[in-house]
């Protein structure tokens, strides 16, 4: 595994005959996001799942078991009662 950034690029450099440009402020820029997913991560492994991250958990849960349209059914709208009667005598 090559975890540096210079290292990498040399790897690809000798294996491939091909050369990466790669500028100080892109390398710099992968390094911040990358300790910005590390310090997430660890937030995440310490602290648990925010109340955002919570919701969007349990609305993934609901569409993967596609209980959507039970959801649907718990709430009533005249236009579409309308038309599923128009759609039952059809």
């Amino acid at each position: 595994m090559i975890g540096n950034a210079q290292n990498f690029i040399d790897h690809v450099r000798e294996k491939y005959q091909r050369a990466i440009a790669l500028t100080k402020d892109t390398q710099k820029r992968r390094t911040q996001q990358n300790i910005k997913m590390i310090e997430e991560y660890m937030r995440k492994k310490q602290e648990g799942m925010n109340m955002k991250e919570l919701i969007q958990s349990h609305l993934e849960d609901i569409k993967d078991k596609e209980l959507i349209s039970l959801i649907d059914d718990a709430f009533f709208d005249q236009r579409l009662e309308f038309l599923r009667c128009l759609h039952g005598l059809l």
